[in-house]
């Protein structure tokens, strides 16, 4: 049987937070040498066990803003994105927000110069032809007209 020490201890992440449905919140240190001897498949976790912290919602929140207060919440990773990378993706992101009004700029001006094209006159042949279609469409248009007999 998997241990949840040895379990848990195959994830990068010292420290997994939980909330439940009351507000409580469950910091396990998952890297906690008690944890050796449960297991994973049956073994819960109890609230007074070393390896638990557990806080209110009012708790954490005061935890949040006096963190938040010091700082130290500035260079922390959010989802796997530190603060560099995050910084360079918003960079990124500026730069094709630039170019998307600026394809758009193009695209409207493209438009307007359209209509601004001078169609070329056809030859007498195409002329010739083009006329030729219209009488056939106004014939087979009349005839669609008269009622079947």
């Amino acid at each position: 049987m998997a241990e949840v020490g040895s379990t848990l201890r195959q994830h990068s992440a010292q420290y997994v937070a939980k909330r439940d449905n009351s507000g409580t919140w469950r910091v396990l240190n998952a890297w906690h040498s008690d944890l050796e001897s449960f297991d994973a498949d049956t073994d819960e976790i109890p609230d007074d066990h070393a390896a638990m912290t557990v806080l209110t919602e009012g708790a954490f929140e005061a935890v949040i803003k006096e963190a938040t207060a010091e700082g130290v919440l500035d260079g922390i990773h959010l989802n796997g994105v530190d603060e560099i990378e995050y910084s360079k993706l918003e960079d990124e992101i500026s730069v094709l927000r630039e170019q998307n009004l600026n394809l758009l700029e193009q695209l409207d001006e493209a438009d307007k110069s359209k209509s601004e094209i001078p169609k070329t006159p056809l030859s007498e042949s195409a002329q010739l032809r083009q006329k030729g279609m219209d009488n056939i469409l106004k014939i087979i248009g009349m005839d669609a007209q008269q009622p079947l007999e």
